[in-house]
């Protein structure tokens, strides 16, 4: 009987605590020296500074020239190369850019375009990559 009083607390424990669908949360301590994105946007524009300019995530073919993926990393000395993967609406791989650069200062920007003229309209992601290893990705519409 002793035993058939634990099962039953315990199964009542677990369906009151852990059973519950409605949400959750995690988290992790990254390596304080791995390479990270400060920051990223899909912007319209980069100016002669390397700023973003124009950030959004909905572009016209008809008016925007380029659509810019624009990328700040850290941790990053030495030789990197960064990519940009560029799916369209049906998911297929539509482009691939790559910029190789070297940091002294541990610190870069890179940028990516897609030149929306000759592309289809509808959602789009664009991933993008450091050595490899895939770090963001970005959802836009082209209108």
């Amino acid at each position: 009987m002793k035993h058939l009083t634990i099962a039953a607390v315990l199964t009542i424990f677990l369906v009151l605590t852990g059973c519950d669908s409605s949400g959750g949360g995690g988290g992790t301590s990254p390596d304080e020296n791995a390479a990270r994105i400060i920051e990223s946007f899909t912007c319209r524009d980069v100016d002669s500074e390397g700023r973003p300019l124009g950030i959004t995530e909905i572009f016209d073919a008809s008016e925007d020239d380029r659509i810019y993926v624009w990328v700040s990393w850290e941790n990053v000395t030495n030789t990197h190369i960064a990519k940009a993967v560029w799916y369209n609406p049906s998911g297929g791989r539509e482009l691939d850019g790559t910029e190789e650069f070297t940091s002294e200062s541990g610190y870069h920007i890179v940028w990516f375009y897609l030149d929306p003229g000759a592309t289809t309209s509808g959602r789009w992601e664009v991933e993008i990559w450091l050595d490899n290893e895939f770090h963001r990705s970005h959802f836009f519409v082209i209108d």
